[in-house]
């Protein structure tokens, strides 16, 4: 029996090392085909205005199809991407949980091409503007802070969560449902990746204002391997994340729009407790346990953990040295 596998596992490999070079090249094109895509819609666009119309109508479709492809080079074929429901084009913010990793986003592309919101500095990013511009992206600008690197680290950047939670209200109070072109943010209301197989504390910023929110469930249903997990987005590199769907053999993928929460009069005056409330209801759909630990705790856990290392390596290159 070990013979054979031996045997079965020297005829595999070398396949398997052209399929995962086959998927990074395929990924390459589909990023580069999708900012052609972008490119070609957003043609003399001012940059505070969405796309409406034909351009509208053209970005949406290409790049639903683009990103479909996106998804296949990590191992979604077809028949393995579900989507139950659709938009409440009634609600201006989606909120998505659980937040697993990259692909998270890579999927709404193909779902109707919300308004993502991203920091600033990423809207300069060659293929990722031309996304961003076509999206009509809610950017959120960087404020400076007195606070270091390692207490911004700990305390999640109180700066940036304001700054994030003053946009995504601004739009909120905007948003017009009837307009051409209005579509809704899409929001990871968890703030950080994690394993997915559980829902962490809601950041506040999405539910504040008093409107309604549509949650969203994202599963990546596995037997042995959550591939689509980047448990650990401070210790380990988006390359190593990518790296790793590249490699799986395939990826099942299920989205599920579920009723609009519309806020109580208690929830309109308290985001944190509509948050709440959101996160409950999403939990008592999917069957996912609710953890005590949010985005700001697992940020310094891991911080701690990339100290400790950082230390042992310096201890052990001191030992190398003497």
């Amino acid at each position: 029996m070990p013979r054979l596998l031996k045997a079965v596992l020297c005829v595999l490999s070398p396949l398997f090392l052209v399929l995962v070079v086959v998927r990074i090249l395929l990924f390459l094109l589909a990023a580069v085909l999708m900012a052609v895509v972008c490119y070609l819609a957003t043609i003399g666009k001012r940059d505070e205005l969405p796309l409406t119309g034909v351009r509208r109508s053209f970005s949406r479709l290409g790049v639903a199809v683009v990103g479909r492809l996106l998804l296949l080079t990590f191992g979604c074929w077809p028949g393995l991407f579900t989507v139950h429901g659709e938009w409440d084009t009634s609600c201006p913010a989606i909120a998505v949980a659980p937040h697993a990793g990259a692909l998270d986003g890579f999927i709404f592309l193909c779902l109707g091409f919300p308004r993502p919101v991203i920091l600033e500095p990423y809207a300069r990013i060659p293929v990722v503007k031309q996304i961003l511009q076509a999206a009509n992206a809610l950017l959120v600008p960087i404020q400076s802070s007195a606070k270091s690197s390692a207490v911004r680290a700990v305390d999640g950047g109180a700066k940036k969560t304001n700054a994030t939670a003053d946009a995504i209200l601004r739009h909120k109070q905007s948003y017009d449902p009837s307009a051409s072109g209005a579509a809704p943010v899409v929001l990871f209301a968890e703030g950080i990746t994690h394993s997915g197989r559980q829902l962490l504390p809601f950041f506040r910023g999405a539910f504040e204002g008093g409107s309604p929110v549509q949650p969203v469930v994202l599963r990546y249903p596995y037997v042995h391997h959550n591939a689509a997990a980047w448990t650990r987005p401070f210790l380990d590199s988006l390359g190593t994340h990518l790296g790793r769907m590249f490699c799986t053999p395939w990826m099942r993928i299920t989205v599920d729009y579920l009723p609009p929460h519309r806020p109580t009069v208690d929830e309109a005056q308290d985001g944190q407790l509509m948050a709440e409330a959101v996160r409950v209801q999403m939990a008592t759909f999917s069957g996912l346990p609710l953890h005590r630990l949010g985005a700001r705790e697992l940020r310094k856990e891991m911080q701690e953990e990339g100290d400790q290392r950082d230390a042992a390596k310096a201890a052990k290159v001191g030992k190398e040295l003497c």
